[in-house]
């Protein structure tokens, strides 16, 4: 009699961890890439002005909201060379543009300098801005909407 209930809460065990192990994988699957609403920067790049002064930053930003509001950003920030990037979004006083992705193969925004305090963004004009500015201080911006799909520039 005591084999057959060592043996039952054997099983009960096995069955009640097997459960626990796919509850926590449950769990830890719809929480991936959660930070508590707290943005993520997945990709970072700098490029300096030609007088060396400020940085743009070009990033790729989980916004961190998950649970069917996640969404990722090309977003692109203007601040003082080596200066952190803090803020995200439409918290951030650096921020010039952002624009939300729809799928990973979406082409990226980028950012290139035509003098220390120009900067022209071109992004892929199938996407609509969430933000953009003209102006960020003394430094002007200027937009270069277009499809840059990389199977129509292989055609030409």
């Amino acid at each position: 009699m005591m084999l057959a209930c060592e043996a039952a809460g054997a099983r009960a065990v096995a069955v009640n961890t097997a459960r626990c192990v796919w509850l926590n994988s449950i769990l830890l699957t719809a929480c991936a890439g959660c930070e508590g609403g707290t943005p993520v920067v997945i990709e970072s790049q700098r490029v300096p002005s030609s007088d060396k002064v400020l940085e743009v930053v070009v990033e790729r930003v989980d916004n961190g909201l998950g649970f069917g509001q996640g969404a990722v950003y090309d977003e692109i920030h203007v601040v003082r060379r080596g200066t952190p990037v803090l803020k995200h979004g439409d918290h951030s006083n650096t921020v010039l543009f952002y624009v939300m992705e729809e799928t990973d193969a979406d082409n990226r925004a980028t950012a290139s300098w035509r003098g220390p305090r120009q900067l022209v963004i071109t992004y892929d004009g199938r996407r609509t801005p969430g933000h953009f500015v003209r102006r960020l201080g003394d430094v002007s911006v200027g937009y270069a909407p277009g499809i840059r799909d990389k199977q129509e520039l292989s055609r030409k």
